[in-house]
């Protein structure tokens, strides 16, 4: 999962939306593909089952109907001429038969020319004597379907399955029991019927281009078929189907050599054959493809508009993201005044207006550095100006010539040298920032320089720990306080007085101190002094503690206002001046 976490980091945003529009599109789109032509398949399978019940019932229900029909219109069993005449044959009246023998062929001619599919209408005595439309003979008595006949009741009938009769003719029967309280024996009327009435029956259905419906009777013997042709040897296997044989009604699905049929069946309830419907699957098959490239074509074409609209949305999406990319690149290349362009107020546009913010603030800052940079030069040459005052300057070669004059040669060479070394720290070859150690060294020329022009009246004591004094400073800061020391400290001291210079590392800050033993100050002064270096003051004359606010601006300037410098006294006992700088080293 890391991995391909990291993969997927390796490529732009924009084809990271692109990557999950698609998949949060596709996804969907291809499960409901997928459901869609299940459905549909599951549909058509459906739609075939019910369509070829229904061509099964259908045909089921013609033959019904005619053979209804055909026994409404048959009522010749129960005509009078037909009981008399069946009477007569019982009792053996030869010239009765004969009388009503012409008048029943009459009836019989008549009613078989009312239906075309009639072929013949039999009436057969108890002694098997036959009178038909083909006219009189004698019939087997023996016969299984007269059997079949006298085993039912006198309103129900036995429908024989097609075969081939005496006058080789194409037909199936309708048997119907004859009964009358004038006979003794019952006699029987049988209709035959044309098979041509099942073929113009079942040429009419429809099971795709090659299915077909056929007859077998309750022992899966075929009875019907609509094609004169030898019987598929899937008809065959069929034959000893259990599912047809034992099952009043249903469906299943049969594989022979390959082929793949669909197969759905009924018994009548009039003529007791199971009435069977074939269905070619390799023709739904052929249906289920054109489904399967239809949801195909539309899938693709589903991804292609899936992709425009991704590729659309996540253009409209991450182009303000690569305009703000490209605005801040040109910001790397240094140009500050460049701002991002917003268009939209939503977390991008937000994201644009707080980087066009934040130029401003940088920009700004560019600024006030530059501002700063030339305030510090300007305080920095005042300090120097200060520092180098005609009469320090003066006082100091004034010394060195008395010296020489007195030939203390040795005195005179380490004031030369303290002065020279004074001056060297002061103008740091023109930098800013010199090490703590630097500026320590630099204080202890200043103290050896003026503690020769007073005559010794102070001591100084310097007490910096080591591991501060590779800690950078701006330079210049502790003499102009210790001048101060010297000029309103120990100088109006009559006795000695004593200037110490401490520094440490405290609570992660550099901590320097300058204290001094002399006359001190009152609280209103300290006061007074450190409001105008926090700014909660201000001098009436620019020129008042100049050397003192000269430090404390220019180590704000530098650091950040949460350093600088801050003042303690008391009145005769001298005063400490503080310095806080950050730990920066070098």
């Amino acid at each position: 999962m890391k991995k391909w976490l990291k993969w997927i980091d390796l490529y732009s945003i924009r084809t990271k939306m692109i990557v999950c529009f698609l998949a949060l599109s596709l996804i969907p789109l291809l499960i409901l593909g997928y459901l869609s032509y299940q459905y549909y398949i599951n549909d058509l399978q459906n739609s075939v089952n019910v369509y070829t019940n229904e061509v099964i019932e259908r045909v089921d229900k013609n033959i019904e109907t005619y053979i209804l029909d055909i026994e409404n219109i048959l009522e010749i069993y129960d005509d009078y001429y037909t009981i008399q005449y069946l009477r007569l044959n019982e009792a053996g009246d030869i010239d009765g038969i004969q009388k009503y023998t012409v008048r029943l062929w009459e009836t019989i001619q008549l009613i078989k020319n009312m239906k075309s599919d009639l072929v013949d209408i039999r009436i057969i005595s108890h002694t098997g004597e036959t009178i038909s439309a083909q006219g009189v003979y004698w019939s087997d008595r023996n016969d299984p379907f007269f059997a079949n006949i006298r085993n039912i009741d006198e309103e129900e009938f036995v429908v024989k399955s097609p075969y081939i009769d005496m006058f080789n003719r194409n037909v199936f029967s309708i048997g119907k029991k004859i009964l009358s309280p004038s006979l003794s024996e019952p006699a029987y009327l049988i209709i035959d019927i044309d098979v041509s009435l099942l073929n113009r029956i079942v040429n009419d259905i429809k099971l795709g281009e090659k299915g077909y419906v056929y007859f077998t009777d309750r022992a899966g013997e075929v009875k019907f078929f609509p094609v004169d042709t030898s019987h598929p040897k899937f008809i065959k296997e069929l034959m000893n189907n259990d599912r047809l044989l034992n099952a009043e009604k249903g469906s299943f699905e049969e594989k022979v050599e390959g082929n793949h049929y669909l197969v759905n069946f009924k018994r009548s309830e009039i003529t007791g054959w199971n009435i069977i419907g074939v269905t070619y699957a390799d023709e739904l098959n052929a249906d289920i493809n054109k489904i399967r490239q239809l949801t195909l074509v539309i899938a693709v074409g589903s991804l292609l508009v899936v992709v425009l609209i991704s590729v659309y949305l996540t253009n409209i999406l991450t182009n303000p993201i690569r305009d703000l990319r490209r605005t801040i690149k040109r910001f790397a290349d240094d140009n500050l005044a460049i701002r991002a362009q917003v268009k939209t107020n939503d977390e991008i546009g937000q994201l644009a207006s707080s980087f066009n913010d934040l130029m401003n603030r940088i920009q700004w800052l560019v600024q006030k550095t530059m501002d700063d940079q030339v305030k510090i030069r300007k305080i920095e040459m005042k300090a120097l100006q200060e520092l180098i005052k005609p009469h320090f300057v003066y006082n100091t070669l004034d010394s060195i010539i008395g010296l020489l004059e007195q030939e203390r040669i040795e005195e005179a060479l380490d004031l030369i040298e303290a002065l020279g070394m004074f001056f060297r720290t002061s103008l740091s070859h023109g930098k800013d920032i010199i090490l703590i150690d630097a500026e320590v060294e630099h204080i202890r020329n200043y103290f050896t320089i003026q503690k020769f022009r007073f005559f010794n009246r102070f001591d100084t004591k310097v007490e910096v720990d080591e591991e501060i004094l590779n800690y950078e400073t701006i330079k210049l800061i502790l003499q102009p306080l210790v001048e101060n020391a010297i000029y309103h400290g120990v100088r109006l001291m009559k006795k000695k007085g004593l200037i110490e210079i401490r520094g440490k590392e405290k609570e992660g800050v550099v901590v320097l101190e300058v204290i001094d033993n002399g006359v001190g100050m009152s609280a209103e002064k300290v006061n007074h002094i450190n409001n105008v270096l926090t700014g909660l003051e201000k001098t009436e004359d620019e020129n008042e503690y100049f050397g003192i606010r000269n430090v404390n601006e220019r180590i704000k300037l530098t650091y950040g206002i949460e350093y600088g410098i801050y003042f303690k006294s008391k009145p005769n006992e001298g005063t400490s001046v503080t310095i806080i700088l950050p730990i920066v080293k070098i």
